[in-house]
């Protein structure tokens, strides 16, 4: 069973009433197109894993924010922005979602992990490391600034597989719903 199979049995069936989108790496026009309209048709906002979750809440509810879990590599927080910001080309931001918040696989998070769910940063994703903090879209957000140092400080990155070290119960339960309803996000 892959991490998504497992997030989305835990988190549709037991926990949040939602529909679950997974994906693998950057979101396309397609995806980016229909979560924006998503939000717009229910005026909610989404919650992300992967490519995200959107809670089917009464629109009163406070905990229906725009939220994005994902790798805490430099790929990740360029995903991350690729939701926040839309598409550089083309687009002019009519698909992104600007009040989404990145929740958990953060820096503070290497700590829960034992040491070799850890992986080192390839010279590429040093190179990628070097490009965001060159990016005028990140001048504004200082938490994610200091994510990418610290990121490129350890040398170390770790993705949503390392959860399996956790157990999903544990991710889910006491990690992730725990974040999302005390608002505990970067950005």
């Amino acid at each position: 069973m892959t991490t998504d199979n497992k997030v989305d049995n835990i988190v549709y069936d037991k926990i949040l009433p939602c529909i679950l989108i997974t994906g693998k790496g950057f979101p396309d026009y397609s995806t980016r197109k229909i979560l924006r309209e998503l939000l717009d048709l229910f005026h909610l906002e989404v919650i992300k894993y992967d490519l995200s979750l959107l809670p089917m809440l009464p629109y009163s509810c406070p905990y229906t924010n725009c939220v994005y879990v994902g790798d805490y590599d430099p790929y990740g927080i360029r995903i991350f922005l690729s939701y926040k910001e839309g598409c550089k080309t083309n687009e002019e931001g009519v698909y992104s979602c600007k009040n989404i918040k990145w929740v958990g696989m953060c820096s503070e998070d290497m700590t829960l992990f034992p040491k070799e769910s850890l992986l080192a940063l390839t010279k590429k994703e040093k190179n990628v490391i070097r490009n965001l903090l060159k990016d005028n879209n990140l001048k504004n957000s200082s938490t994610i600034i200091n994510q990418v140092h610290e990121m490129n400080k350890t040398n170390c990155k770790f993705e949503m597989e390392a959860v399996e070290y956790l157990g999903m119960d544990f991710f889910i339960r006491k990690y992730l719903i725990r974040k999302i309803l005390r608002k505990e996000w970067l950005m």
